[in-house]
């Protein structure tokens, strides 16, 4: 058991120094982590909000002597229980920047540490912080949930238990993926890509069922959880989530031991020079050369590869919500142009390992801040155009909303590299991605807030302060760069 709890604080130690060395000390890191959960609650607050402006009287059913129609049943069942595979659905995208074996795992390993005692200990850091994920974004609709059932701390008891349970199901089957591409003998690079494939393919199958139900108005199988709660009987839906739990988490980290003590320590990522090397332009230095050696970069990276996936699939269920369950339109859109512009968050930290080769040659920090920008931002905004299209038939339609959409995009895109220079991304600390990711959906939240909120959305004051977010975000992150490169220091 030390060696386990050696192990969990070595690795929980690990991401906070990068935190700490990422934000430039543990007073800014202190203030950051704070935001980060303000922000957090404040999501569920705004959650509950929502739902008791809109749906008052969704979950007020025969146990307070009203009789409930069964499509409005239905309806509420695949509203909770989308709800909570949304849970599994932001634990994958934050497994999906990690790592698939740390540093520490093979240092471990060498020093001659129990191949169970690794992944126990690497294990539990993690599973805090999906614990802590899944019950502060879930927190909001449980209680409203929760309220109005003749049980409501019970009850509510049991719908965390089973929120937590879709969230370490989440990572339970992005785990067996990373198994099962390491059986195959893969590359280390490609395993948690894999991993994160097969859990959110199975996070889409489940939203696409539960959908399907809603709109047929039929009892979805995967309402047994809520049925148990609504019909009073909330104690064996909590003991039966948590037995599920456990038995998957205990399978998971069985088999993972089983094969780390059967397999050679996994080769670390080193991808960056060798691309560079890989790609030769007549002129090197020149803006449009550096823009499509990002793309390549970007198209190659394992990390930014994940991103991707994330954002396909996000918007084809976004698109599908369009089409099939009558979702807004320009509530998609935004949800579509929030996951895109996140695939700007991790340009500076995927190259900065490499990156001061060109600062000390001489290379401009801000015109490379702006090549690794618009390398983020061409990729996103083909998918962008390309989701859009996938929403609406009418050609008038679609450019009415593609134009003001791409412009969003770029804005939004910047505020997410300005939040990835600030706290950027590294392979070393995987909890660290949760920050930077969590910073720059903050940021990104914010500026779409001031840009459609306070100005009327699409008039000549939204685009002159998009424009203006965009620039003032571009100039603040290549003034970072510029402040943390070995050449001016």
């Amino acid at each position: 058991m030390s060696a386990v709890v050696a192990i969990a604080r070595a690795s929980a130690r690990g991401s906070r120094a990068h935190i700490v060395r990422a934000t430039g000390g543990r007073r800014a890191a202190a203030l950051l982590i704070a935001a980060v959960l303000v922000v957090v609650a404040g999501v569920g607050v705004l959650i509950h909000a929502f739902l008791a402006v809109n749906l008052p009287n969704l979950f007020v059913d025969s146990a307070h002597g009203g009789e409930i129609e069964p499509r409005i049943a239905a309806a509420r069942e695949s509203l909770v229980q989308s709800q909570l595979v949304t849970g599994a659905v932001l634990v994958l995208a934050l497994l999906a920047f990690t790592s698939a074996e740390s540093g520490l795992s093979v240092a471990a390993r060498v020093a001659g540490a129990r191949p169970a005692a690794i992944v126990l200990g690497e294990f539990l850091p993690t599973a805090v912080g999906i614990a802590a994920l899944v019950c502060a974004t879930q927190a909001g609709p449980i209680v409203f949930e929760a309220q109005s059932q003749p049980t409501p701390v019970l009850t509510g008891a049991g719908l965390a238990a089973a929120a937590l349970t879709v969230g370490f199901g989440g990572f339970a089957i992005a785990q067996l993926g990373i198994l099962l591409a390491r059986l195959l003998r893969l590359p280390a690079s490609v395993t948690r890509m894999i991993g994160a494939t097969l859990g959110l393919a199975a996070a889409a199958v489940a939203l696409a069922q539960l959908l399907a139900s809603a709109v047929a108005g039929r009892a979805s199988p995967l309402g047994v959880v809520t049925r148990a709660a609504w019909a009073g009987h909330p104690l064996p839906t909590t003991v039966g989530a948590v037995a599920i739990t456990a038995a998957a988490m205990v399978i998971v980290v069985g088999l993972t031991a089983l094969l780390m003590g059967a397999a050679p320590p996994l080769a670390q990522l080193g991808a960056g020079p060798r691309i560079l090397r890989a790609h030769r332009f007549r002129r090197p230095d020149a803006l449009a050369a550096f823009v499509v050696r990002e793309i390549v970069l970007l198209l190659r990276h394992p990390v930014s590869q994940l991103g991707l996936l994330l954002a396909v699939l996000l918007c084809a269920l976004l698109a599908t919500g369009v089409r099939l369950a009558g979702l807004p339109l320009d509530i998609a859109v935004l949800g579509q142009t929030l996951v895109l512009a996140g695939t700007a968050e991790t340009a500076a930290g995927r190259s900065r390992g490499w990156q001061w080769i060109l600062d000390l040659a001489g290379y401009p920090t801000g015109r490379r801040v702006i090549a690794q920008y618009l390398g983020a931002m061409v990729p996103a905004a083909v998918l962008q155009a390309a989701g859009v299209a996938a929403m609406v038939d009418d050609p008038p339609t679609f450019l009415r909303v593609v134009a003001p959409a791409l412009l969003s995009l770029l804005t939004l895109g910047a505020v997410a590299a300005l939040a990835g220079t600030v706290v950027p991304y590294s392979a070393s600390a995987p909890l660290g991605m949760v920050l930077t990711s969590t910073v720059a959906l903050g940021g990104e939240i914010g500026a779409s807030w001031v840009t459609s909120s306070l100005l009327p959305a699409g008039s000549w004051g939204s685009i002159a302060a998009e424009l203006g977010i965009l620039a003032a975000a571009l100039g603040a992150a290549a003034l970072v760069a510029r402040r943390r490169s070995p050449a001016t220091t």
